[in-house]
């Protein structure tokens, strides 16, 4: 193990974070601190293909994604998601009390 994933691991560690360090030999940090990043700490990481995001529905998807990777540290309230709007989404909600 390198000593730059070694110090990684370490950092994570000591922020409390559950490491999953089943297959450590698999991960190379010149392939991305991404890859790295899924492979510690799956449970705090969310992907999404927005190609494939067709409906109101998908955006809920995308927004308790985010909810789960944070261990639901990030909620929102007052969620609103409207349709197209000149083919945008809006999605408005509050956080800390602020829009």
């Amino acid at each position: 193990m390198s000593s730059k994933l070694n110090k990684l691991i370490n950092i994570l560690e000591t922020e409390g974070l559950e490491l999953n360090k089943d297959n450590l030999h698999e991960i190379n940090l010149m392939d991305g601190f991404n890859l790295a990043f899924l492979r510690l700490i799956p449970s705090r990481h969310c992907t999404y293909d927005t190609e494939v995001i067709d409906d109101i529905d998908g955006y809920y998807f995308v927004l308790e994604s985010h909810f789960k990777a944070t261990q639901r540290e990030w909620i929102v309230s007052d969620l609103k998601i409207t349709g197209e709007i000149e083919r945008k989404i809006n999605i408005e909600f509050l956080f800390n009390n602020k829009k």
